[in-house]
């Protein structure tokens, strides 16, 4: 008896092995980088809400205060390998692009900068790393 059983498992792993066998499931691209076509701009980058979730990307608005500044968590700082520092907005849900900011000023946790972007834009908080790896092609 055992070895009628024992022949039957393995000629069923055999017909698996040897069967096409064709998924059910449909592969989600979890990101998408759309390159800017005025080499000024930053690409825009695309992501599944899956991804978003996560990758634990979470942005908020910051306002400017009278005086033009913005002041943000630091945590929200990127530096680019020339020196210019940068972050992530959200344009409308799941679709990003950077910002070139300038730094004025860093205090305990936050950072003073002058933007030129659009204030109202939410300011990527946790994940701008991620999305600086996806933008880059890391692990491409």
């Amino acid at each position: 008896m055992k070895k009628i059983v024992i022949s039957n498992f393995i000629a069923v792993l055999l017909l698996n092995a040897c069967t096409d066998h064709k998924s059910s499931r449909t592969k989600i691209q979890p990101s998408e980088v759309l390159k800017a076509t005025d080499p000024s701009k930053s690409a825009t980058i695309l992501l599944a809400s899956e991804a978003k979730n996560r990758l634990e990307i979470n942005s908020q608005a910051f306002p400017r205060g009278k005086d033009g500044k913005q002041a943000v968590p630091i945590s929200a700082l990127l530096y680019d390998t020339s020196g210019f520092a940068w972050f992530f907005v959200e344009d409308s849900p799941l679709k990003f692009h950077r910002e070139k900011v300038r730094v004025l000023k860093t205090e305990n946790n936050q950072i003073l900068v002058e933007s030129s972007f659009d204030a109202l834009l939410p300011v990527v908080i946790q994940g701008a790393a991620e999305l600086n790896g996806i933008e880059s092609g890391v692990g491409k």
